[in-house]
C-alpha cells in the first residue's frame, strides 16, 4: 500500500492482514460481498489500513458458484462445484496511517475506496475452500489529513461455508 498527501509519502507492505467477507449469492453466476479488512504493520505494531465495505462478485468460466441439490423418487443428489473462476469490485470506507510521530502522535486519512479483483476458489468439500485472489484499489482522502492510497491484494485463504 501506498499513500501519499500533504507533502508526504509512505508505503507499507504488510503480510499481518486480517480480511473477512460475508457473501451472500444472489444466482449462480452473482453474489453481494460484506467485507471488512485490517492491515497490520508488525515493525510498528499498528494498524495502516483498514476497510470496511460492499462489493459485487460474478463467477465465470461456467463456474457455478451455488451447490445444486436434487431429489426425486428413491435417489439424492447433491452437486458441490469443484472449482470457480471470479471478478468482482468492492467500495467502501477506508483509514490509511499517513506518518507517525513518536509513540502517541500519527496523522491518519480517512478515504473512500474503491477495488477491482480476479479469484479462483477450489472446494475442498461441502463447507471448506481455499481461495487465491489477485486486488487492485485506490483510495481518495476525504478529511483534513487528505491523502491517497493505492492497495495492492494477493489473497490465500480458506473459505468456511455454513
Amino acid at each position: 500500500m501506498s499513500i501519499s498527501g500533504g507533502g508526504l509519502s509512505k508505503s507499507y507492505s504488510s503480510s499481518s492482514t486480517l480480511d473477512l467477507e460475508y457473501e451472500t449469492l444472489n444466482s449462480s453466476r452473482s453474489s453481494n460481498i460484506f467485507r471488512a479488512i485490517i492491515a497490520i504493520d508488525s515493525k510498528l505494531g499498528k494498524a495502516v489500513y483498514t476497510f470496511m465495505g460492499v462489493g459485487k462478485r460474478y463467477y465465470f468460466l461456467n463456474s457455478n458458484g451455488l451447490i445444486s441439490h436434487v431429489s426425486g423418487s428413491g435417489f439424492d443428489v447433491e452437486v458441490v462445484p469443484a472449482r470457480r473462476f471470479y471478478y468482482g469490485f468492492d467500495a467502501g470506507f477506508a483509514t490509511g496511517l499517513v506518518t507517525t510521530l513518536g509513540a502517541q502522535l500519527e496523522t491518519t486519512s480517512y478515504m473512500l475506496d474503491g477495488s477491482l479483483c480476479v479469484g479462483y476458489i477450489r472446494q475442498m468439500s461441502k463447507s471448506i475452500a481455499f481461495d487465491a485472489q489477485l486486488g487492485m484499489g485506490m483510495a481518495y482522502g476525504f478529511t483534513g489529513a487528505s491523502a491517497t492510497a493505492q492497495t495492492q491484494r494477493i489473497l490465500l485463504g480458506m473459505i468456511y461455508s455454513f
